[in-house]
């Protein structure tokens, strides 16, 4: 017992020995120990971390490249290409199609138009007469040429002013102008929309890529497909549409400033045909003899009824006889010494502007043989060309006042022209009294684009072309000493010389234009023409300046 006792105390005491000693020597190393194993199981945590995620990354891209394969990959052609773009790339390419429908039919149209003309460029107005020229214009085909020279030659033989030619070729020319400019709207449209359709399949793809929230790879890849794909197919057919209308444009441009060049050769000829005549218009129609003047008269004047016109025709041979005068017309030759006349008073109406409404502007008097006033009497008035009395009225009949005045209100009519007011003694049209008026146009009311827009540009060098437009009132008449102020609102260059701000007035004809040098950066350029006051819409010039 004492033994198993004293083991017991031996092996206490050992314990205790061995429990002294650790701290002191072999607790570093167990502590080593301790931290390398720590070490070691994040270590091995990481490890199987970084295995997971790795392998959840390899999963990743194999499904992507396994989707890839399946989409966007297999698109080998240019419809399968369209096909991955979705319904939007469709619409774009139908866009490019009826764009590119539009563009070559007016091109073909521009093409034939110069071709059936050829014979009528050739034309030597100097060696022909004015019937050979009107025949050789009838027999060539129909084009541009030819409605221009049947349109000034028609306003020739209807009696227009030689001079006046001038003003109706403008005329056709803005015509011809405004139908191009519908026409290039709708390329414009074209170009516009296919842009905003592959900015819409844009947002459309992501919006498929992120809707739902859930990020699977066949869903991504298809919606950034249709976003790509959209986006390129938009910006390629404006591209595409932009040049083919600049080039019709240009075409179009140079054909119209041919037939401008060949009517301008037509009105020098005519000019000098009225020169070489010795008279300042043209076709006149002939003179009435004076028994059919009469007659005409009789039946015309006013609106009197056959009795009022016995009864005037009485009563004026009664005082011709009180005043010891026969009323003879010796060899047809009208009275120089009229009973009773009228006449305008200073200052003179001569001019008025196009839609003007000048109240009480004529005044006339009215008096005996002997120059004095006469009231109550009634005086007959009518007018010639675009003029008009107030309420649009061709004949006016008005009475005068007690001082033998009357005053009457004129109104201008839309075109330009010359036109002339006559007056008289009511029942007395053998001693009319005419004045002569000159329309002006109004003021300016819009700018139309004659030439320079939509051309393309080597940077830092000017443009072939110069940036042109027409200032025009409300009713299309081209008006001159209109002022205009060009002002680059996008990109670099100068106008005339250095200024981003250019102000110029318009010719007699109400053209002006300005120069546009591009800077050195390539890319868009944008030029706007607003006329003075702000009247009418401002219009761009747009300018693409290349390499």
């Amino acid at each position: 017992m004492k033994k198993q006792k004293l083991i017991s105390l031996a092996a206490l005491l050992l314990t205790s020995l061995l429990l002294l000693t650790v701290p002191a020597a072999s607790m570093p190393f167990m502590q080593q120990d301790s931290a390398a194993a720590t070490l070691q199981n994040s270590s091995n945590a990481a490890v199987q971390e970084k295995d997971s995620s790795q392998q959840s990354q390899d999963e990743t891209v194999s499904m992507l490249k396994s989707a890839l394969k399946g989409n966007v990959a297999s698109a080998k052609t240019f419809w399968q290409l369209t096909t991955t773009g979705g319904n939007v790339a469709y619409v774009i390419l139908g866009v490019l199609c009826l764009g590119l429908l539009i563009i070559a039919f007016k091109a073909v149209k521009i093409t034939f138009d110069w071709h059936y003309s050829k014979d009528l460029v050739q034309v030597d107005f100097k060696q022909l007469e004015l019937t050979e020229i009107e025949a050789q214009v009838k027999k060539s085909r129909k084009s541009t040429m030819r409605q221009m020279m049947e349109y000034i030659l028609g306003f020739y033989r209807a009696g227009g002013d030689s001079m006046s030619v001038q003003q109706e070729l403008t005329t056709f020319v803005d015509l011809k102008n405004d139908q191009f400019e519908s026409y290039r709207n709708w390329v414009n449209f074209l170009s516009d929309s296919a842009g905003g359709l592959g900015l819409l399949g844009t947002v459309w793809g992501i919006f498929q890529t992120f809707f739902g929230g859930d990020l699977d790879p066949d869903k991504i890849l298809n919606g950034m497909a249709v976003a790509l794909i959209t986006t390129l197919f938009g910006v390629i057919v404006s591209l595409i549409l932009n040049l083919g209308a600049t080039q019709t444009f240009s075409s179009f441009s140079n054909r119209l400033e041919q037939i401008s060049d060949k009517g301008d050769e037509l009105r020098l000829y005519l000019l000098q045909l009225n020169t070489k005549n010795g008279r300042t218009t043209g076709y006149m129609a002939p003179a009435l003899s004076t028994e059919s003047g009469e007659a005409t008269q009789m039946a015309t004047s006013g609106n009197a009824t056959v009795l009022e016109q016995t009864v005037e025709r009485i009563e004026k041979a009664i005082l011709s006889l009180g005043d010891g005068a026969a009323p003879s017309r010796e060899n047809g030759q009208k009275s120089k010494s009229p009973k009773i006349s009228v006449h305008a008073v200073e200052p003179l109406f001569s001019s008025i502007r196009t839609g003007e409404t000048l109240k009480k502007v004529l005044k006339l008097q009215a008096e005996d043989r002997a120059n004095r006033p006469l009231e109550h009497t009634r005086i007959s008035l009518e007018t010639q060309g675009p003029l008009f009395f107030e309420g649009k009225k061709r004949e006016l009949e008005i009475e005068t006042d007690k001082t033998g005045h009357a005053e009457i209100t004129m109104v201008g009519g839309k075109k330009v022209s010359t036109a002339s007011v006559s007056f008289w003694i009511s029942g007395d049209q053998e001693h009319r009294e005419n004045l002569e008026i000159k329309l002006y146009p109004n003021t300016p009311s819009q700018l139309i684009i004659q030439r320079g827009d939509n051309q393309p540009g080597r940077i830092g060098q000017r443009l072939t072309q110069p940036l042109q437009v027409l200032a025009r009132d409300q009713f299309g008449n081209p008006v001159p000493d209109a002022e205009v102020t060009f002002r680059l609102a996008q990109g670099e260059g100068a106008l005339n010389g250095g200024a981003r701000d250019f102000s110029t007035s318009t010719n007699e004809f109400g053209i002006t234009e300005a120069d546009f040098t591009l800077s050195d950066r390539t890319g868009f350029h944008c030029v706007e023409a607003s006329l003075k006051d702000d009247h009418g819409e401002t219009v761009k010039f747009h300018i693409l300046g290349t390499a």
